[in-house]
């Protein structure tokens, strides 16, 4: 991970108000903890404000909420005040249930980045002074101990890293699945079901159900599910191998027809900025296939 030499960043916040000594609010941001816990407080609570109704919100509750549930507690009991707040459509604010639902928003947010956290097994990173901080501070527009350059960047490298990392496990397990062999580029092949048909070349069509899976497991497009009739073979997606991922350009030509696989592609065989340069997962069953563009549908001329 790039490391981060950064000045220490210190914040005195002087209160003065009819009192002969004044309150003074230290925060400093001197190692990276302490930075990245500040920027991704400052990212939930930048995400926030963005809300509808967000102005509404109690502020003082909202951090207290975040603070206070910023750990595996359940949050199940603050459905039904959510649902006091916002209404049945989310669209309504019922003044009513202000602090109490602020409260519980902030729990929401609080025990869900948590939750993020211990799945990805970086709790330790995190330094819960400063994240609470950077929280408080967004939702006043006063997130300024670190400029929004400098927030993006710490968060972005600790996300690639976690992707990173996340991606090196998903192979380093794959590699150990016996039915399973290497392809041009680092794509590893597991056969779950072997094809009784042919194979076609990097340039034909395929017709394919596929459910995509990020390398931590989850699932981020299933074809099913745009489908009338998911039994229906014939309604599954086609596509012509040079209109796809390289990764399915160089993988199908070493699949058969009928069979079922999962296909470990590396970043650089996805290559797809939405997916924000991470290793993926296909699961895919391989239909149909033919000459170029007799199954996909040829792309329009601009």
């Amino acid at each position: 991970m790039k490391k981060f030499f950064l000045p220490l960043i210190t914040l005195v916040i002087v209160s003065a108000c009819g009192s002969d000594a004044p309150e003074v609010e230290i925060v400093n941001l001197e190692t990276f903890e302490d930075r990245l816990s500040y920027a991704l407080g400052a990212m939930n609570g930048n995400a926030l404000m963005e809300e509808p109704n967000a102005n509404q919100l109690d502020k003082e509750a909202l951090v207290q909420g975040f603070s206070d549930n910023y750990s595996d507690q359940s949050v199940e009991d603050c459905d039904g005040v959510m649902l006091k707040l916002y209404g049945p459509y989310g669209m309504d604010f019922d003044t009513t249930y202000r602090k109490e639902g602020s409260i519980c928003k902030g729990r929401q947010l609080g025990h869900f980045f948590y939750k993020g956290m211990s799945e990805f097994d970086k709790l330790g990173k995190i330094r819960k002074d400063k994240l609470v901080k950077g929280f408080e501070h967004a939702l006043d527009k006063a997130d300024t101990l670190m400029t929004f350059q400098e927030q993006q960047t710490i968060i972005a490298e600790f996300y690639k890293a976690i992707l990173k990392e996340s991606a090196d496990n998903m192979f380093a397990k794959a590699r150990k699945i016996p039915n399973i062999k290497e392809i041009e580029g680092g794509i590893l092949i597991e056969t779950i079901e072997e094809g009784k048909g042919g194979s076609p070349t990097e340039q034909d069509d395929v017709k394919a159900d596929y459910i995509l899976m990020a390398s931590t497991g989850d699932t981020i497009q299933n074809s099913l599910l745009f489908r009338q009739d998911p039994t229906d073979l014939s309604q599954a997606p086609a596509f012509n191998l040079q209109q796809v991922f390289m990764g399915w350009t160089k993988s199908f030509p070493n699949l058969k027809k009928g069979g079922k696989y999962r296909l470990y592609l590396p970043w650089e065989m996805v290559n797809d900025p939405r997916l924000q340069d991470q290793s993926v997962c296909f699961y895919v069953h391989f239909i149909d296939y033919g000459p170029a563009y007799s199954i996909a549908e040829k792309p329009q001329m601009p």
